[in-house]
């Protein structure tokens, strides 16, 4: 049987200081919307790479995530329509970068996520990337009751241990 270890426990930041992040970022419409693709349907950032406009079930509310694993997520009615408008009749990828794919880069994503972080004044904001939203997003949905199974299943996790891992914080948040 395979151990798992469990090393530094991460950095889970307060639904209010997730809040603090998006007020920051409105100025920008889509690094707004870019922290929340992160946030409410927990991303990781090469997802959030690949994510087409093709992939969103605006009737459903549903989004589909193709990353190692493919899985389907609910999000939140208010992000639904907050992305629809975003994305104002457009296809192919839903965030655009420079590089040669037209994706953003990794890098970028995670300057986007540390600077909305410094400039709401979070814990730790030289520490926060991408997978602090991620881990924030599992522990809040722990947290309001979703099962183990569901959110090894948002996460697309094989393993129940890795979700395990993912909501094991003695943080008080």
């Amino acid at each position: 049987m395979r151990r798992i270890q469990l090393g530094r426990i991460p950095v889970v930041l307060s639904e209010e200081e997730i809040a603090r992040m998006f007020l920051v970022s409105e100025k920008n419409p889509r690094d707004n919307v870019l922290l929340k693709c992160i946030y409410y349907l927990g991303m990781k950032p090469s997802e959030l790479r690949r994510f087409k406009i093709k992939d969103i079930d605006f009737e459903n509310n549903i989004v589909k995530i193709n990353g190692k694993r493919t899985r389907e997520v609910p999000a939140p009615d208010e992000f639904i329509k907050e992305l629809r408008a975003f994305i104002n009749k457009r296809e192919g990828l839903v965030f655009v970068g420079r590089d040669s794919s037209g994706s953003l880069s990794d890098r970028h994503i995670r300057r986007v996520v540390k600077q909305y972080a410094c400039e709401a004044n979070v814990r730790f904001c030289e520490k926060i990337h991408p997978h602090t939203l991620r881990h924030s997003y599992a522990v809040h949905l722990q947290k309001s009751g979703l099962s183990i199974a569901s959110l090894q299943r948002f996460l697309g996790h094989k393993r129940k241990e890795t979700t395990e891992i993912y909501i094991h914080t003695d943080l008080k948040i």
